[in-house]
Formats: structure tokens, C-alpha cells, sequence
């Protein structure tokens, strides 16, 4: 993206983070990990399918990031979607 428009990587992420207030690969995380939880709610995806189709990497991966973000693994956050 910076490369398209005419700015450096370092400007860039700069003034992604003054817009934004967070940084793009930080934002771009968020972004992937709202779409899991709705996912997550709505679907009856696994979780490998849900990595998968959001950008990460593995399941094991997407649920360490899911509980960091959110404070409950995938698993607990369906399972209370459930009840």
C-alpha cells in the first residue's frame, strides 16, 4: 500500500497510526479477529476453517491471538454464544 501511494514503509505505518491510532499490522489483526468472532457466532466453521479464511496462519495460532484479544479462547466464546 505505501508503495502504491508514493510513501515509504516507515512513512506510511506513521500516518496509518495518526488516523487510525494504531499501527497497520495491529489494526489489520483486529480487523481479521472481529471477523473470526463473528465467524465463530454465526457459522459452523471449525476453527481450522475460520483461520483459514480470516489470514492466519493455523488454528493454534488464531485462538493464541483470539485469547490475548478478546480474554476467552474461540472454544469458550461459542460455547456462551450457545447457551
Amino acid at each position: 500500500i505505501a508503495r502504491r501511494f508514493g510513501f515509504s514503509r516507515s512513512r506510511f505505518a506513521a500516518l496509518f497510526h495518526r488516523q487510525v491510532g494504531q499501527p497497520p499490522r495491529q489494526y489489520l489483526e483486529a480487523q481479521r479477529l472481529a471477523q473470526a468472532r463473528q465467524l465463530l457466532a454465526y457459522t459452523r466453521q471449525t476453527l481450522a476453517e475460520i483461520a483459514d479464511r480470516v489470514g492466519f496462519s493455523s488454528p493454534f495460532y488464531l485462538s493464541l491471538r483470539f485469547k490475548k484479544h478478546y480474554g476467552h479462547s474461540p472454544r469458550t466464546f461459542r460455547q456462551q454464544r450457545q447457551r
